[in-house]
Parts: structure tokens; C-alpha cells; sequence
């Protein structure tokens, strides 16, 4: 469990990341809007699932991460790594998503990419950054007195 300034640090890394996550969301919604629009494809399509996903999951490892910050015990600990692994894994997906829409349009087309592909990734990219960097924290700051002892560790 994070105690002083580490879990101080973390929980303002994690407000920052919920921001970053705010920042996709309102994205998305651009995208939505934008496709209504245009009558492309619906953002309800299989092709959009780690879009949803990053969506839905930020909001629950959110939840669960601040609780864990202001609870800190072992099921908000595991109710926590267990949101992060589909969060992490579809903001990959967004980022590589958009990412090569970004480079599409900046080079091969030559056109003004859209708005919402700039506010998706960046909101994916800060939040994903930050709450890494508040990952690294829980296992470089964390208590040591409940841990096992290593191997070549002499009691």
C-alpha cells in the first residue's frame, strides 16, 4: 500500500490520467457526431470495439483505482490490475488506430485531418502515460513489511 507523498503523487498521476481519459471521451463523441453527419459507418460497428472498450474500462479502472487509493486493501488492489489489463490493451488499439489515420492524412492524402482523431489520441496518450507513471509508484513505493523474503535474501 502507497503511504505519504507516493500515494499523494499517485492519486494526483491518476486525477491527471482521468483527465486525459475525459479529453478521448469528448473525442468520441466529436467522432460520433462527425459520422452521423457524413453517413459513414456507425461507431456501433465491430471496427469501433476497443474504442468502447478503452470508454467503458476508464471508467471502471478510475473508479476502482481511486478507491483503492482512499481504501487500500487487497480486493480494490486486485479489482483495480484486473480493469487495467483491457484498459491498457484497447487504448493500444486506439492509439494505433488513430495514429495511422493521423499519419494517413498528414501524408499520403495531404489533407486537414479531423479534430476528433487529435482529441482521441492525445486523450488516450496522457492517460495511458500517466497512469503508468502511477503504476510504477505502486511497485517501487509500496510498504515492504508484508513481503516475502527473496531468495538470496538472508533473514
Amino acid at each position: 500500500m502507497l503511504s505519504g507523498w507516493s500515494r499523494k503523487v499517485a492519486f494526483l498521476l491518476v486525477f491527471l490520467s482521468a483527465i486525459g481519459w475525459v479529453v478521448y471521451v469528448v473525442g468520441f463523441g466529436m467522432r460520433n457526431d462527425s459520422i452521423k453527419n457524413e453517413f459513414r459507418e456507425t461507431v456501433n460497428s465491430a471496427s469501433y470495439f476497443c474504442y468502447w472498450c478503452f470508454a467503458v474500462t476508464g471508467l471502471l479502472v478510475f473508479f476502482t483505482t481511486f478507491l483503492h487509493l482512499l481504501c487500500g486493501n487487497k480486493f480494490t488492489a486486485g479489482l483495480t490490475m484486473f480493469f487495467v489489463v483491457p484498459f491498457l490493451t484497447s487504448a493500444g488499439g486506439v492509439l494505433n488506430s488513430n495514429g495511422w489515420s493521423l499519419y494517413e492524412y498528414d501524408q499520403v492524402k495531404g489533407m486537414e485531418f479531423e479534430q476528433f482523431l487529435v482529441w482521441e489520441f492525445v486523450g488516450v496518450l496522457f492517460s495511458v502515460v500517466l497512469y503508468w507513471s502511477s503504476l510504477v509508484l505502486w511497485g517501487s513505493h509500496s510498504s515492504t513489511e508484508k513481503r516475502p523474503k527473496g531468495l538470496l535474501q538472508e533473514d
